[in-house]
């Protein structure tokens, strides 16, 4: 489980100067009472809180890193080997968690399962040409 530091004030119920999400219209009323958040009250604290409702399943399955490559025939350049390659980090992540990284609660947090506006991981893509003479 992760807390959820940014929930407070992304889903403050406008008590925040932070945007709001979108997931904050579904709230309690009458005619919704099992709502995911409180009923909005415009400056004032309703769901700004520390609440275990910010706790997240922090599971999720990312394919980290790739590398595909092919070597062309010694044939074609004579004496020079050559190979192409391009190699990708952080290319998928499948996460039910709220926040933009689940893996940011193991990165040196105050808390280790905490994330307060963590960025995600970049995504980087490099191609390649190893050429050996």
């Amino acid at each position: 489980m992760i807390y959820w530091a940014d929930g407070p004030f992304t889903d403050s119920n406008l008590n925040s100067v932070f945007n709001q999400a979108k997931r904050i219209n579904d709230y309690w009323s009458p005619t919704n009472t099992d709502a995911a958040n409180p009923q909005p009250r415009l400056f004032t604290a309703n769901g700004s809180q520390h609440s275990t409702r910010y706790l997240q399943d922090g599971s999720y399955l990312r394919l980290k890193q790739a590398t595909i490559g092919y070597t062309l025939p010694a044939t074609l350049f004579g004496n020079i080997r050559a190979r192409i390659y391009a190699q990708g980090t952080n290319l998928f992540t499948e996460t039910n968690f709220l926040g933009q990284d689940p893996e940011a609660a193991t990165t040196g947090n105050i808390q280790s399962a905490d994330v307060f506006f963590q960025l995600p991981q970049a995504r980087t893509i490099i191609f390649g040409l190893d050429l050996t003479l």
